[in-house]
């Protein structure tokens, strides 16, 4: 039978209550920094470095990073949006994907919408005399023309007279040696199937106008 009125007495000591306390407080903070550094490190270790080699004058823009020199980069793996950019060249954007180290390099950019305009100005009667022995254009007017690429290419449409009797046709030229040459067309519609080798945008521009 328990006495009474008397208290219980712990057998151990507040200062080594103390020193416990403070024992599992500092195990406690050692576990999260060895499991936030493992962390850490898997992050680090699962990141991929991308290598931005802008030519010179060039710039290129990965993600939130610009650069007009020679830089690497760490990202998680996924897909980035990437531009390169010149003065006097029209900017190319588009997506890639990073799942290993990976160099990205300025591609060969077109001239920019300003300078083709310049350029066509320029050539118009060369191109136009060019053409001519291989291009009859009786009863047709020359309702649009333009440059793509560097200059290498012109596009054109001719719109005929009468509507209803004739159709409006596309054609595509390019400049080989010193000399413009039709390599597709003149054709209602300029089709990549039919035309793999030539650059997408001037067809998909010249399609796409009907005057």
């Amino acid at each position: 039978m328990q006495d009474e009125g008397i208290p219980f007495v712990s057998s151990v000591s507040p200062g080594r209550r103390t020193k416990r306390l403070r024992f599992f407080i500092l195990l406690a903070l050692a576990v999260f920094i060895v499991i936030g550094a493992f962390l850490g490190l898997s992050s680090y270790l699962s990141e991929k470095v991308v290598t931005l080699a802008p030519a010179s004058g060039t710039k290129i823009t990965f993600g939130n990073f610009t650069t007009t020199a020679n830089e690497k980069v760490r990202v998680k793996p996924g897909t980035y949006k990437v531009s390169y950019s010149e003065e006097g060249y029209a900017t190319l954007t588009k997506n890639i994907s990073v799942q290993s180290a990976t160099t990205l390099k300025t591609p060969q950019l077109d001239y920019s919408a300003d300078r083709l305009k310049t350029l066509l100005q320029q050539n118009n009667a060369t191109i136009h005399s060019d053409l001519a022995p291989a291009l009859d254009t009786s009863g047709y007017t020359l309702s649009y023309e333009a440059l793509y690429g560097r200059g290498q290419w012109y596009g054109a449409i001719l719109t005929p007279a009468d509507p209803t009797t004739q159709d409006i046709v596309r054609l595509i030229a390019e400049n080989t040696n010193g000399g413009w040459k039709i390599v597709a067309g003149p054709s209602i519609v300029l089709s990549t199937v039919d035309y793999p080798n030539l650059p997408q945008s001037a067809l998909s521009d010249i399609n796409s106008r009907y005057n």
